[in-house]
């Protein structure tokens, strides 16, 4: 997914066919959350209103993608703070509104999605131990909140092309959820693994993730689709999609966790298009009915129709980075 830098849309009135239709069946484009990013780039007023409008289109959880940003930089690390009046804007709106939110911990930008940097002993004991003293800090600080429904942790995993691919990314997830754990024993600990090019055996995908997901305390799998990643055509998501649903669906059952689905909403740096991302969202219900997207300013662009004619981006890498 990507991290900053993305253009805002400007606020709407409920968009086409975003809201649940009649009896609270869900529109053909709505989801029940999205990802909150690049929370620096507005004000505390751009957000609480963001809830607002969330709310209006019928979802009921938001996930602020990170608390900080973390670089290594010459030998040490710094931190790139989100302001704190934002993060606290979103749940106090949040908590007036019946929305849950997620609060990303501390996100390592330049390790997220990298092979090497997964398998870099030294580098992922530092980027645990940061993420560790940003668990510490978000319960401290927003614990206490009504909205506050847990942490997601937001270093990336994918689904693997071989075993032993994602290097230390599991002892990651493993050893962070279980600190967060011990921080507050009911907040829930939300993943967002992203389907990769890298992949070609669903099985193999089923079985990393059961052994991931039964050694960890996660509750939450928000599996990203990858479609606007990947620009993923329609006609190819039988092959290059649904089938790594399906093995995330196994091994979410197997390990009995909560399985949801990531649709990202946009295409290069613009909206999906109305028309894919429908697909996306009925696509994604075959295996959940917890549909969430990537993000927030994309969706509200892509349900209102922008989109429609854009050229997405050559971009086949597996994450999309602040530009």
């Amino acid at each position: 997914m990507k991290t900053r830098g993305r253009p805002r849309p400007e606020r709407r009135s409920r968009p086409p066919g975003a809201a649940g239709g009649r009896a609270g069946r869900p529109g053909p484009l709505s989801v029940r959350g999205a990802f909150l990013s690049a929370l620096d780039e507005h004000d505390a007023a751009h957000w609480r209103s963001a809830v607002l409008q969330m709310r209006r289109m019928g979802m009921d959880v938001g996930i602020i993608q990170t608390e900080a940003y973390l670089e290594p930089t010459a030998g040490a690390w710094t931190l790139d703070a989100v302001g704190r009046p934002l993060i606290e804007a979103v749940l106090d709106a949040a908590a007036g509104e019946g929305v849950r939110v997620f609060v990303g911990l501390a996100l390592p930008e330049s390790a997220n999605g990298d092979p090497r940097a997964a398998r870099d002993e030294a580098l992922m004991a530092a980027i645990i131990e940061r993420s560790k003293e940003s668990a510490v800090r978000v319960f401290d600080r927003h614990g206490a909140s009504p909205a506050f429904a847990g942490v997601y942790l937001p270093l990336e995993t994918w689904t693997p092309g071989s075993p032993g691919e994602l290097g230390l990314l599991p002892e990651y997830v493993a050893g962070l959820s279980r600190h967060c754990r011990s921080l507050s024993p009911s907040k829930e600990i939300a993943i967002s693994p992203f389907i990769s090019d890298l992949a070609t055996d669903p099985a193999l995908t089923a079985r990393t993730y059961t052994e991931i997901l039964t050694g960890s305390e996660v509750d939450v799998v928000m599996v990203q689709d990858g479609v606007g990643a990947r620009a993923v055509a329609v006609a190819d998501f039988e092959t290059r999609v649904e089938p790594y649903l399906l093995a995330m669906k196994a091994a979410a059952d197997a390990a009995r966790r909560q399985l949801w689905v990531n649709a990202e909403s946009f295409a290069g740096d613009g909206p999906a298009p109305r028309a894919r991302f429908r697909a996306q969202v009925a696509l994604a219900r075959t295996v959940t009915p917890s549909v969430v997207t990537f993000d927030y300013a994309s969706y509200c662009l892509c349900a209102a129709g922008g989109g429609a004619a854009g050229e997405p981006r050559p971009d086949h890498g597996p994450l999309r980075r602040r530009s």
